[in-house]
């Protein structure tokens, strides 16, 4: 090409020459062209994009999509194994030295009697009327179809819409003011009805008596009516309205006595029964002592 070049700049040639070289020219121009400088990265890169396709993004939509779906029944499973229930509201009320009325969510009342409590879910209670008393307490049950039950360490009552006082600080002790009661323990089952009173020893038996003792609702009313009752009988319920602990010496403790009080004030209860049983008595602050020669 260099020796074509030379003769090319050296004149203007003649048609034969030109003729002749014509070929000359044509190839000098066809190698010109790849006289410039090869970028092989370039024509490298070039060569791949054509030969390798281009990558199909329905394989990656596809997996993204499986994974959701893996995701979503997942959390479908777990919801559905959660509980979904609302947690429990769990109420407590304790008396101390005093009565406490509670009213439940149905309407019913509860007067706790002193050193007494009672448990209960706020949550559950429209569905589930259910009560754990320790202690006494005297209980106006709003009717309604759902059971409302109360248990306690020494057996289980049920009713649908009564009243009645309960015991359960020794055994279990109840008397039915208006309704029907079921007592239940593990070894027996009654019905109680207005008028009668049961009770049930740590062993589960249960007895009814048809004259119940109105003075097992002193604590609440402070009305007591005794008429001819062993003292044995008469201070426990006493000292349970008076919050005091009454001891006597043994020539007295099993005489008897009548007498009636209606929220009368402990000084004077107490010189009621000493007059009684011409017995002397000593109060220090909540101890209370009676001692005397018998009975006449």
């Amino acid at each position: 090409m260099s020796n074509w070049i030379q003769k090319y700049n050296q004149g203007t040639p003649s048609k034969a020459q030109n003729l002749e070289e014509q070929d000359d020219f044509d190839l000098f121009m066809e190698m010109s062209e790849f006289d410039q400088p090869v970028d092989v990265d370039a024509a490298w890169n070039k060569l791949h994009t054509q030969l390798v396709p281009k990558r199909s993004v329905t394989p990656l939509l596809l997996r993204i999509a499986a994974v959701l779906v893996v995701l979503f029944g997942l959390g479908y499973a777990v919801t559905q194994n959660i509980d979904t229930k609302a947690p429990a509201t769990l109420s407590e009320v304790i008396s101390s030295d005093q009565l406490q009325e509670v009213v439940l969510p149905d309407g019913s009342v509860i007067t706790l009697a002193k050193n007494s409590q009672i448990q209960y879910d706020e949550t559950s209670f429209p569905e589930k009327r259910a009560v754990n008393l320790k202690g006494e307490a005297y209980f106006e049950v709003t009717k309604g179809s759902v059971p409302f039950i109360i248990t306690s360490a020494s057996g289980k009552v049920t009713v649908l819409g009564t009243s009645f006082n309960l015991n359960t600080r020794k055994g279990l002790q109840l008397l039915v003011t208006s309704g029907t009661v079921r007592v239940e323990t593990e070894q027996d089952k009654r019905m109680v009805y207005k008028g009668q009173q049961a009770s049930a020893t740590n062993q589960g038996s249960i007895r009814v008596a048809t004259a119940p003792n109105m003075n097992l609702l002193g604590w609440k009313t402070g009305q007591f009516k005794f008429e001819n009752e062993p003292l044995d009988q008469v201070l426990p319920l006493l000292e349970r309205y008076y919050q005091v602990k009454i001891s006597t010496n043994k020539s007295i403790r099993q005489c008897r006595i009548t007498a009636e009080f209606d929220e009368t004030p402990l000084e004077n209860v107490v010189d009621i029964i000493s007059t009684i049983l011409n017995a002397k008595s000593h109060i220090s602050g909540d101890n209370i002592k009676f001692s005397g020669k018998g009975c006449n």
